[in-house]
């Protein structure tokens, strides 16, 4: 039986326009066919930095395309299907303030 279970059909996340960034030694990214997949490909990165520092939208529908793509096969919440019909919703005046919400949290930073 296999450590994984299997994952379908990867998406296509190779966009033949992105330019390749230099290598400087500092970071490598194995090719997606070589290990697991990971939420951060160099072409998801790209299409992002290019729809800020473009203000492209198109762009950012790419990023957003390929992000939801990998989210559906490598996160459990991307694998959740919700059923809202099914649920009745918590009045507003029901739910706590979130003033007291964060006296809950406590953080080093």
């Amino acid at each position: 039986s296999a450590a994984y279970p299997p994952r379908g059909a990867l998406p296509p996340l190779v966009d033949r326009a992105v330019e390749e960034l230099d290598d400087l030694g500092e970071y490598h990214f194995r090719a997606v066919n070589e290990t697991e997949m990971h939420m951060n490909t160099p072409d998801v990165i790209f299409k992002l930095q290019q729809a800020a520092k473009d203000n492209s939208k198109n762009s950012y529908r790419d990023f957003a395309e390929w992000q939801n793509k990998l989210t559906e096969q490598t996160e459990i919440r991307g694998q959740l299907e919700f059923c809202f019909e099914e649920c009745d919703p918590i009045p507003v005046d029901e739910v706590e303030p979130a003033s007291e919400i964060v006296k809950r949290f406590c953080t080093g930073a």
